[in-house]
This record gives C-alpha cells, structure tokens and sequence, in this order.
C-alpha cells in the first residue's frame, strides 16, 4: 500500500450507498476493481472509503487499499486541510461525470 497526497479543486461527491442502490443500479462495466457489487460493498464497508476515477488511478499509480489524502480547502479558516481516505475502488466515467479525473 501506498499514501498518496492530491490537490482537488472540485468533483468531489459524497454518497450514502444504501441510498444510491435504493436509487438506481450500476452496470459491473463501470467498475475496474470487481463487480458493481462488491465495489459498492466495499465501500460501503470502509468509513473513510473513496472510489478514484481509472484516470486518477493511472495518473497516481494508486491501487484499492491505498491512503489518499485530499487537500480540501477550508472556506472558514480559508486554509487547505488535510482529509485522509482509503481507496475502496476504481470507478470509470458515468455518462453525467464532468469528463476528467474525479473522486
């Protein structure tokens, strides 16, 4: 496992798991690291879980299990934070993503 420290200036989207799969359902094709499943299951299994687009994933060498800490900008002490996360998954671009990299 590595530690990997990014920079985000935006696509950062939260979500609750249950409530997306009471929503909607996902192909297996949009994930790289096992079926839409297991990858939604392991997520939801990690509390401090994150899925990294393919893009990033390359970009970084990153792999499920590694630490990433994002540097989120803090809007009140106007100062950018450290937010430490666990890679839960590989997730390619959904057809609505903006068309780069995003977590």
């Amino acid at each position: 496992m590595q530690q990997v420290e990014v920079g985000v200036d935006g696509n950062v989207a939260g979500i609750d798991v249950a409530s997306l799969r009471r929503a909607t359902s996902f192909s297996d094709t949009f994930f790289q690291t096992g079926t839409a499943a297991r990858t939604l299951d392991k997520l939801a299994a990690t509390p401090d879980g994150i899925l990294i687009s393919d893009e990033t994933a390359l970009n970084y060498s990153m792999a499920v299990g590694d630490r990433i800490n994002l540097r989120l900008y803090n809007v009140h002490s106007k100062t950018y934070v450290l937010a430490p996360f666990h890679m839960a998954g590989i997730a390619t671009e959904f057809p609505t993503a903006p068309k780069d990299a995003f977590l």
